[in-house]
């Protein structure tokens, strides 16, 4: 998550490693974000942990567990899991080499 005085963005990092050649290759990528609504914002910039401040607001709890802070505000058309899945495959391309344009894949 990236805060700022003006808003908050949410987002994750992911490292992909596999060894190779007697060493370790590894590569990374970043999930797409999302800005965060005002009060979610102002709370999280103030220490609270992001899925109880969503579940508080919306009444809700566990959803971190489920389809994720990103699968209610986008009301369903993308779950965390979906984020997630996309930025391990992108960290990954590189050590797959599958177009062999990558050297050492």
């Amino acid at each position: 998550m990236e805060l700022t005085a003006d808003e908050a963005r949410l987002f994750g990092v992911v490292a992909v490693a596999r060894r190779h050649s007697g060493g370790v290759q590894m590569e990374w990528s970043r999930t797409a974000d999302l800005r965060l609504p005002p009060e979610v914002a102002r709370r999280v910039r103030g220490g609270e942990e992001l899925g109880p401040v969503m579940d508080a607001l919306l009444g809700t709890s566990g959803i971190k567990r489920g389809v994720g802070s990103v699968g209610v505000l986008t009301g369903g058309l993308l779950t965390r899991a979906d984020v997630w899945r996309q930025a391990v495959i992108l960290a990954a391309t590189p050590l797959r080499g599958a177009s062999g344009l990558y050297p050492g894949a």
